[in-house]
């Protein structure tokens, strides 16, 4: 018979919802220091303890704006070609 941690192992189904609920959220500011950084060439963006030190953003912060760089784009209308 199974017991101990594995007990309710499948009581909670792996959505995506599920998986949503501890995303960090990232503001349109520290997306613009990341972008500031990648912008300016100084480091591998991989370096997450060097882009971390240049931008202020922390460490879990850069890892989720890697992780979600795609729709952080368009939440912030990161658009670079657009003259005004």
């Amino acid at each position: 018979m199974n017991s101990g941690i594995f007990q309710n192992a499948g009581s909670i189904p792996a959505t995506s919802t599920n998986f949503k609920l501890n995303k960090m959220e990232i503001t349109q500011e520290q997306f613009q220091s990341y972008l500031d950084v990648q912008e300016s060439g100084v480091t591998n963006m991989f370096d997450v303890r060097t882009v971390s030190s240049i931008s202020g953003l922390d460490k879990d912060q850069c890892i989720a704006i890697m992780k979600d760089y795609s729709e952080l784009y368009r939440k912030y209308n990161m658009n670079t070609n657009v003259e005004g």
